[in-house]
């Protein structure tokens, strides 16, 4: 947890409660009034830290090095004017993404680049060459700059629970790995295909290619554009998009590390936060982060709490109260630290506005209940839906205000989150990992309500389970009395043969695991699986159930007397739902997408 010690918060012992504040234009930039507007108004809710978007760009360095500032500049320093007044603490966003998005249209001075990656065609790609130290290392000047320069009076400061003082620094917004089609990004992809492969025989037999070397390889032969492709995609080219996934994923976490160690040895008190997304984690419903090579729990090893927004939304958009403690459990699976700072996105009207369907104040409950300590919220104003939340009603103020009290005398009075390894489940990496919203079904995405609907089944149940990696679960899987296998469509792409010999083993010391959609793993267990037709389940009761695929099943030998029949489909009475009795333990099958079922929406 960490404990605000900023003047606003002294002697309140109040969580950090940040506030991404926009990036400010009109009618900022004519009337500076309204910059004093929002931090009274923030300050009457609660907060106690406010979020600058201050990506770097060509107006800061120019700034950094005595020009005039910018109109954006004047702005930001007008605010820091008052939060210093007002005793609010000040962090700032300071990189994000591919640079900025508003530039052209919106901001005038473009994202500084060095060594920009290039398309096929030899023109520039707005984005950083990630594996460019000299790019990095200007990124970590530009965050100690800010600092310098923006708003040396009113540092966003904090305490640990044991003492230790921190500044809590936003860092970094939704990162995302640029490829450069030139030859230093042919040599970088071409090294990462020999380290995988170590021999060209190898990689011919997975893409079903005939290269003689890896020298002949060109990179449009090996890399993927997966938002042009066809479904369903040939195995050669999946394979391929695999390795370019697993590639930007590996790039990724060496540029977060080498840029949070290079931060930190500037300055040791920053706290660094890497707000993955602001469109949820595995549920996105609109922008899909997976392609941006981001692994949580690699960030995860690199930042102090690698954050990101969520909201109570499934992956259509529909409103769903257990999206956001689910993905808070995935965060707190992701964060070393013990307790984690969760991010709620409270100013989205898109698709619906989802806080009529859900209180602030329930969003907030559900996010302590999985584990959140301290909280960023996102946002207050700007040119997107992420800023409409100052728009909201005194009534809704009010609610904020409340629940934000009740979180924070809620935090002084609990203890630690008791770790009762009673139930988890596996992420579907697989899934998450390669699907793409603009080449795969709509369909295919059931997979994360799938995940969701299971972990309301849990929640129902009154268990609070873990979220496990792969890597996690070859660990600690034999630990825990119950396992859950959620869909994961496109497991074979990932395959993993020691979690596949764990999770036997887990089953027969005596756990329990249940299974349900395209797993992937129904045979580990010496089950045969066979798609099915759309029918109702005779159970206890006829029941219809909703998912996008369906299966049927049958023991590897048959239907032996370890496996017991519980559901049959009505119109052939084949095999829907089965109980096997592996070892000491158990397997229950399901046919469907038991979680879409249960949340009803695939």
């Amino acid at each position: 947890m960490l404990i605000s010690t900023n003047e606003i918060a002294e002697g309140k012992n109040r969580p950090v409660f940040n506030m991404w504040l926009g990036n400010f234009f009109e009618p900022y930039y004519s009337e500076l009034w309204r910059f004093d507007k929002a931090v009274e108004d923030l300050k009457e809710m609660g907060f106690n830290t406010i979020s600058l978007d201050s990506k770097l760009s060509d107006d800061f360095i120019e700034f950094y090095a005595g020009g005039e500032p910018s109109q954006y500049i004047k702005g930001q320093r007008y605010l820091a004017d008052v939060c210093s007044k007002e005793g609010m603490g000040l962090t700032y966003l300071a990189l994000f993404n591919g640079g900025d998005n508003l530039y052209p249209n919106i901001r005038d001075y473009p994202p500084t680049f060095i060594d920009q990656p290039k398309q096929k065609n030899g023109n520039l790609i707005r984005g950083y060459r990630h594996w460019s130290n000299a790019q990095q290392d200007a990124k970590a000047q530009h965050c100690m700059d800010l600092y310098k320069y923006i708003g040396p009076n009113c540092v966003a400061t904090s305490k640990t629970e044991q003492g230790d003082h921190k500044k809590q620094f936003y860092f970094y917004h939704s990162p995302a790995f640029t490829q450069s089609f030139d030859q230093d990004g042919t040599d970088h992809y071409i090294a990462f295909l020999k380290e995988k492969y170590n021999n060209i025989v190898a990689l011919n037999k997975e893409y079903e290619t005939q290269f003689t070397n890896f020298e002949e390889i060109e990179l449009p032969d090996v890399w993927i554009s997966i938002g042009t492709q066809t479904y369903p995609l040939s195995e050669p080219v999946m394979k391929r998009y695999r390795d370019n996934q697993l590639y930007k994923i590996e790039v990724m976490d060496k540029a977060i590390g080498y840029l949070t160690t290079k931060v930190r040895d500037m300055d040791p008190e920053f706290y660094l936060y890497g707000c993955a997304t602001q469109w949820k984690y595995l549920l996105c419903d609109e922008i899909f982060i997976n392609q941006r090579g981001l692994n949580l729990w690699n960030l995860g090893k690199h930042l102090d709490c690698p954050t990101f927004y969520t909201f109570p939304a499934d992956v259509y958009g529909n409103p769903n109260a257990y999206v956001v403690p689910a993905e808070m459990a995935i965060l707190r699976s992701a964060c070393k630290n013990e307790d984690l700072s969760g991010g709620l996105f409270v100013g989205r009207f898109r698709k619906n506005d989802i806080y009529s369907y859900f209180s602030i104040g329930e969003t907030i409950a559900s996010a302590y209940g999985a584990g959140c300590k301290d909280l960023l919220f996102y946002g207050y104003s700007g040119l997107d839906d992420g800023g409409n939340f100052g728009k909201w009603s005194p009534e809704k103020k009010q609610a904020t205000k409340r629940a934000l009290d009740w979180f924070s005398e809620l935090t002084r009075i609990t203890g630690k989150r008791m770790k009762q390894k009673k139930a988890a489940i596996i992420f579907p990496y697989a899934a998450f990992t390669l699907f793409d919203y603009r080449t795969f079904p709509e369909s295919l995405r059931s997979f994360a309500n799938d995940f969701v609907g299971w972990y309301k089944q849990l929640s129902d149940c009154g268990i609070n389970p873990d979220i496990l990696t792969l890597e996690q679960a070859k660990i600690s899987a034999l630990e825990y009395e119950m396992i859950i296998i959620s869909g994961n469509p496109l497991y074979r792409y990932l395959k993993d043969t020691e979690l596949e010999d764990t999770l036997l083993k887990a089953v027969e010391n005596g756990a329990q695991i249940f299974m349900s959609g395209d797993n992937g793993l129904y045979r580990n267990f010496g089950i045969q699986e066979q798609e099915h037709s759309d029918d109702s389940i005779h159970w206890k009761e006829d029941i219809t159930e909703i998912s996008s695929k369906y299966y049927s099943f049958n023991d590897e030998k048959g239907l032996l007397n370890t496996t017991e029949v519980l559901g049959t489909y009505i119109g052939d009475n084949k095999a829907a739902i089965i109980k096997k009795i592996i070892g000491k333990g158990t397997v229950y099958v399901f046919g469907f997408e038991y979680g879409c079922w249960l949340v009803d929406s695939c």
